[in-house]
C-alpha cells in the first residue's frame, strides 16, 4: 500500500469513528492499555525472537486509529505512552524444540 493509500485509508477510518465513538466512555487508562493491546498484536514474535509487523494487520491499524482519533478528540494524545515491544529471548529454543514435534504429539482442540 502506498504512504497516500494509506493517508486516505486513515482518514477513512478517523470520520467513521467520529460517526460512531465506542470508546468515548473509557478512561485515559484504559486507552492506554487498549493501545499497548492493539500495538503488541500488530506484530508476531519470529523464530529469531524479533517482533515483526504481520503481513495483514489492517483491522490492528485501524483499531489503533480509532484510540488515537479519541485522544486527539479529547486533547489528550501527547499524554500517550508509545507502547514498547517485548522481546521472547527464548524464541529461537522453543521454534527449535516446535519443530521436533509432530502432529500425532500435539492435541487437537
Amino acid at each position: 500500500m502506498t504512504e497516500a493509500e494509506h493517508s486516505a485509508l486513515e482518514k477513512q477510518w478517523r470520520l467513521e469513528y467520529q460517526n460512531h465513538r465506542y470508546l468515548d466512555h473509557a478512561t485515559f487508562e484504559e486507552l492506554q492499555r487498549r493501545s499497548e493491546d492493539v500495538f503488541r498484536n500488530s506484530y508476531l514474535c519470529g523464530r529469531d525472537g524479533k517482533n515483526y509487523y504481520k503481513e495483514d494487520n489492517t483491522k490492528w491499524a485501524c483499531w489503533f486509529t480509532d484510540i488515537l482519533e479519541e485522544l486527539r478528540l479529547r486533547k489528550a494524545q501527547e499524554q500517550l505512552r508509545t507502547p514498547a515491544f517485548t522481546c521472547y529471548r527464548n524464541a529461537p529454543r522453543a521454534a527449535e524444540l516446535w519443530d521436533g514435534l509432530t502432529s500425532a504429539m500435539i492435541p487437537v482442540l
